[in-house]
């Protein structure tokens, strides 16, 4: 079948006319078209070759209401009935339908195959070709192009090659093969085969690149499309029943509903048994389609119709999307505090560039409480706020999208049935390096007591028309802790135009780019870079911080300044620590290994005898580590022996009836150990010292409390063992 008619008629005789005249009848619209042929050959054996074309436009009457066509591709009764009945339920009656090529056709029951001609026409009815004053010539039937306003296909695609299976020698229908041929009136497209209609992938099911439906979309003709952007539903199948989506899109658009909200209603779930979420409608340059949300263990639960103009498929602009299905609000601030959100008065905020909020159409969730916030070109290094405010009781779903440019990868974060209530607040900083663990205010009182952990981070890459690539060492929380240098490069994606050059601004304006950018000094570097295509259009101007901190912290301990102190002696702890570029994260000081403060004071009694460390660490955001120690001596001698005691009686750690008299015994014991250091008589010394121990010893409990003989026997044992080295 072809968009030209040629007609041929062979005759006998020795006196031919110079021309004859054949009479074409399309028997559907109802059309007579008198042709005439010429005398073009005769043949060595003196038959006489007539000949003439005349476009199949000409030959047919153009219906004024909708017409339609099918192409079927498998040879099955009920894939036929199928048609009809979606032909039938358009309120298109039989007289203006186009035909059905179906399978491999049947002469029998007159029906052409699914092959690319029939597939090319889009459209065609029977017609009868006879020659005028030869009524012994019999007329020769056939079918005849009648292209339609509507093409329904129905059968099988191919993603990643992008091709409608068919039959016949060419079992490939690709764009490429249509060309122009879809121009003779056909305005909408409904290819019912899986994912070829896809375009950049939005759910990320492909592991590959391409587009396929940008090509057909790109065909002169057709205005709007209809299909899938992954796998369509079987007909016939009793679980999947694709066939009902068909049923319910038919008699939608017959009671007046346009080609896509027909569709999007027939995919959702609201009229069907099923929901057909792969479905995507294409339509005066808007791509819709089902944007899914998909959880752990529950798998793809909620899907909310999208709709992506034209301008940005081929664009970099992806950014922040956001999905609350709860009784909460969302709200996002950039550095600058401006907003996006619902406000005090009732409106909404949408102040920060290229930012939108509203609700979302849900499948088989016509009431949904649920609500959309999206960004235009947000990143991590943006360092957005994230606030969550529970608006009602019950538990919410929230589902969260951002890119982080600096390594091409998108993350999808989920969180499930959290919790919620009136005035409770969740809060996260979308930063590079985040965990996504939101801070809970469960009472909505300022005080963030509690946390939420994601149900689930799931990331992929992605490859824009423009890609950055830094290189440099990297630290933590997003920094980079050594010189950085940046690449632009273009995608070599089949799907997008060529880039043909790239623009940056690191402060200075826009610079051609020509090799890459090395990044040295300390601190938050604003890149932003674009590309321009080959028909002069630019890409948007993406941008990301670049955070670079290649210096340790700095730590001084500053108290306390000895290094030598005696039991009845005391100290105070004092640092100062900073970070000039990523800031401290943390300063943690210990004495001995444990956690103490800034400013707090120490009583050396308290202290064992011996070697202690006083040790501060700071760490900055990025990574690095700083740690600067202090050494402290506690000595103990009889003297401060002789002081410790008189502070445990004090302290009531020596007590009861006779305390004052153990006080005395032990003073005692310690002068004859002093008066006998002084005499030049250590052993005699150590020897008072062993007594006093036994005399603690056997107070212990009694007058003298566990913590008390603790400190004097250890002291003592101490001064023994300096006096036998």
């Amino acid at each position: 079948m072809d968009d030209t008619l040629t007609v041929e008629v062979q005759g006998a005789g020795s006196n031919p006319p110079s021309t004859v005249t054949v009479k074409v009848s399309a028997l559907k619209s109802g059309k007579a078209t008198y042709l005439t042929l010429n005398k073009v050959s005769t043949l060595p054996d003196g038959t006489h070759i007539y000949r003439g074309s005349r476009a199949t436009s000409d030959l047919v009457n153009q219906a004024s209401e909708l017409t339609v066509a099918a192409v079927v591709y498998m040879q099955e009764e009920f894939d036929y009935q199928v048609a009809e009945r979606f032909m039938s339920d358009l309120g298109v009656p039989e007289e203006r339908w186009r035909g059905i090529a179906w399978g491999n056709g049947d002469q029998t029951l007159n029906r052409p195959p699914a092959n690319l001609d029939y597939f090319r026409a889009a459209g065609y009815e029977p017609a009868r070709v006879e020659v005028v004053d030869y009524p012994d010539v019999t007329p020769d039937e056939f079918f005849i192009q009648n292209q339609a306003d509507v093409l329904f296909y129905l059968g099988h695609g191919n993603h990643d090659q992008n091709f409608v299976y068919l039959e016949g020698a060419d079992t490939r229908g690709e764009p490429k093969d249509i060309n122009d041929y879809w121009t003779e009136g056909l305005q909408t497209v409904i290819l019912f085969g899986c994912s070829v209609l896809d375009i950049n992938d939005m759910n990320g099911w492909w592991s590959n690149t391409v587009s396929p439906g940008k090509a057909w979309v790109a065909l002169p003709g057709p205005q709007t499309w209809l299909g899938f952007q992954h796998y369509a539903p079987v007909v016939g199948d009793p679980d999947e029943r694709g066939e009902t989506a068909l049923y319910a899109l038919a008699p939608g658009h017959a009671t007046g509903k346009s080609w896509v909200e027909a569709w999007r209603r027939a995919t959702s779930g609201e009229i069907t048994p099923n929901k057909f979420v792969g479905a995507v409608a294409i339509e005066e340059f808007n791509y819709h389609y089902w944007k899914e949300y998909c959880y752990p263990i529950i798998g793809c639960r909620r899907y909310t119709w999208e709709v992506v103009p034209s301008s940005e498929w081929n664009s970099s602009s992806q950014g922040l999307e956001g999905f609350m299905a709860s009784p909460a609000e969302v709200h996002i601030y950039d550095q600058q505090g401006r907003h996006v959100g619902t406000n005090e008065q009732g409106g909404i905020d949408t102040e920060i560039h290229g930012s939108a909020y509203w609700t979302p159409i849900v499948a088989g969730e016509s009431d949904a409480d649920a609500r959309r916030v999206s960004i235009r070109i947000a990143d991590l290094s943006h360092n957005y706020r994230l606030r969550l405010v529970g608006t009602g009781e019950g538990t919410f779903d929230f589902y969260l999208e951002i890119p982080d440019r600096l390594t091409s990868t998108l993350y999808q974060t989920t969180y499930v049935g959290v919790p919620v209530s009136s005035g409770a607040e969740f809060a996260l900083t979308l930063e590079r390096g985040t965990d996504f663990v939101l801070a809970v205010d469960a009472e909505g009182d300022g005080i963030f007591e509690g946390q939420v952990m994601p149900s689930d981070i799931f990331t992929r890459a992605i490859d824009l028309p423009v890609n950055l690539a830094l290189a440099g060492t990297v630290g933590e929380n997003g920094w980079y802790v050594s010189d950085v240098i940046a690449t632009l490069s273009a995608s070599t994606r089949p799907d997008l135009p060529s880039i043909v050059s790239l623009e940056y601004d690191l402060g200075d304006g826009l610079q051609p780019y020509q090799s890459p950018l090395t990044i040295t000094q300390e601190g938050t570097h604003t890149l932003r870079y674009q590309g321009t295509f080959a028909d002069g259009s630019l890409d948007v101007t993406q941008w990301v911080n670049i955070r670079v901190d290649k210096t340790t912290p700095v730590i001084a301990i500053t108290q306390p300044s000895a290094i030598t102190y005696t039991l009845c002696s005391t100290f105070s702890v004092e640092y100062e620590a900073y970070d000039a570029v990523s800031g401290l994260e943390t300063v943690t000081v210990t004495l001995d290994g444990e956690v103490v403060t800034n400013g707090q004071t120490f009583d050396i009694l308290f202290l064992a005898p011996g070697s202690h460390e006083i040790m501060v660490t700071a760490r900055d955001w990025a990574g690095w580590v700083t740690t600067e120690t202090h050494p402290i001596e506690v000595d103990a001698t009889i003297e401060s022996l002789m002081c410790a005691k008189h502070r445990l009686y004090d302290m009531s750690w020596i007590y009861g009836p006779g305390a004052q008299g153990i006080v005395n015994s032990l003073d005692a014991t310690l002068e004859a150990a002093q008066r006998a250091l002084g005499r030049g008589q250590p052993h005699v010394a150590v020897n008072k010292l062993n007594a006093l121990i036994q005399e603690v010893e056997a107070q212990t409990g009694r007058h003298i409390t566990p913590e008390g003989a603790e400190i004097l026997i250890r002291g003592a044992e101490y001064v023994i063992e300096r006096l036998l080295q």
